[in-house]
């Protein structure tokens, strides 16, 4: 879901090992926030992270869940420093995802699906203001649907269902045929 982010990171973590340093993390989040703003695709914890700086802001409490992705648009290329740098959230919206995040911690720490799956979704909603997903409100009724959270990329095309590990069987083939219908495309599966 962060193609530059991972190919930034991946080429900082090769050189890291090639030149047999001991850089963390950390260091190459902000190396890489330099070049273009950075998703945290190294760490595997779910974190609260400014892409902009590379910096961790917090880390959630961990909740297992199963993610279903694709690309919503292959077609549609995304500037993603543009995209970022022309990203502007109203004070409303500002407020509503500092309330989503407390939410969705305290979601995450009790366990509690429902809750976190809907913090997850309203923070899609949200997004959708800054790159509208095709067909967006299809996998947001089938999300609501079938209790999922419904997440999209912030600066890209890609946009999925999380849902409780336990599930992910029972929902799997719904999902595939929802998808090669509607927008017919590769399903990925974590």
């Amino acid at each position: 879901m962060s193609s530059s982010s991972t190919d930034i990171l991946g080429i900082l973590l090769a050189l890291n090992e090639l030149y047999k340093t001991q850089y963390s993390n950390h260091f190459l989040y902000k190396i890489a926030s330099k070049i273009d703003p950075t998703d945290p695709c190294l760490d595997l914890n779910s974190l609260l992270f400014n892409q902009k700086t590379g910096e961790i802001l917090d880390t959630l409490a961990s909740i297992p869940y199963a993610m279903l992705y694709f690309d919503s648009d292959p077609d549609r290329n995304i500037d993603t420093i543009k995209t970022s740098q022309d990203r502007k959230y109203s004070k409303n919206q500002i407020e509503e995802f500092q309330n989503i995040y407390l939410t969705l911690k305290k979601s995450a720490k009790n366990k509690d699906y429902s809750t976190f799956f809907k913090c997850i979704t309203k923070s899609a909603i949200i997004n959708q203001s800054v790159i509208p997903k095709k067909k967006f409100s299809l996998l947001h009724d089938f999300a609501i649907e079938n209790n999922c959270g419904l997440f999209v990329a912030h600066s890209g095309t890609f946009m999925g269902l999380i849902i409780d590990p336990y599930r992910l069987k029972s929902i799997e083939l719904k999902v595939k045929d929802l998808v090669a219908k509607y927008w017919k495309t590769t399903l990925y599966i974590e």
